[in-house]
């Protein structure tokens, strides 16, 4: 995989399959490589065994392990803890940990993608780690 592949790679936690699928195929079309999860387990087993991913967008509100549980999670394991998160929720929650974006749903797709362009920027910059 090369370099540039891996810093487009994004994991999107959402349990609404039609909000993930549209969400999914707008993404794909603007070059970014989607893979997803309905929860926060399932999301955080996708993390330990997929490093490619540098980016997830988090739904709060889901079933089996929910957005902020997740949240705190990704904190605690030092190997996770520098994956960059923006959440996605219908209302201003008070978050256990610092994301890079709060948007607001329904989501605004331009809004959406100008955090995940700022953010995939961000990560570029940064040296390897």
């Amino acid at each position: 995989m090369r370099t540039d592949e891996v810093h487009k790679h994004l994991l999107l936690v959402e349990d609404d399959a039609d909000a993930a699928e549209a969400l999914s195929i707008l993404l794909e079309l603007k070059g970014y490589s989607i893979s997803r999860a309905e929860n926060g387990l399932e999301a955080l087993e996708r993390l330990r065994s997929d490093r490619s991913i540098a980016l997830v967008i988090l739904d709060l509100m889901m079933p089996v392990m929910d957005g902020i549980t997740f949240l705190r999670h990704l904190e605690a394991d030092a190997r996770l803890s520098k994956v960059s998160v923006i959440v996605a929720s219908a209302t201003s929650p008070a978050l256990p940990v610092k994301v890079e974006k709060i948007v607001r749903k329904p989501i605004d797709f331009d809004t959406l993608l100008l955090a995940v362009e700022k953010t995939f920027s961000a990560v570029q910059m940064q040296p390897p780690a």
